[in-house]
């Protein structure tokens, strides 16, 4: 399916396989990448912090969805706001998933 965030347009699917790996081995980068906000953290400057959150969801997007969402940002909530609206919109997609085949529905 075609979804547009931060003004990009690309596609993605969460229910195709190559597609749900690709956005959990993302997914699984991120907690790696935890690490280097807390050490941008120490520095005590918001600018390292900002490049560090900015590089964390460019590489997440390029890593799940192979689009560069994120762009020539300069703005950390702008990155996490379209980090945000990707993961509802994953989650949504999931819940038609489970929703669909739980076990009130199935008997």
């Amino acid at each position: 399916m075609t979804m547009k965030i931060n003004n990009v347009e690309f596609e993605f699917d969460i229910f195709d396989i190559d597609h749900s790996e690709a956005f959990e081995k993302a997914v699984d980068q991120l907690s790696w990448s935890e690490k280097k906000i807390q050490d941008a953290s120490k520095t005590k400057k918001m600018s390292d912090m900002n490049k560090v959150l900015i590089q964390m969801f460019k590489t997440f997007f390029i890593s799940a969805t192979g689009a560069d969402v994120i762009g020539d940002c300069k703005n950390s909530m702008t990155a996490q706001n379209a980090y945000y609206e990707f993961c509802e919109i994953v989650g949504e997609a999931k819940m038609q998933i489970v929703t669909k085949y739980s076990a009130k529905r199935v008997r």
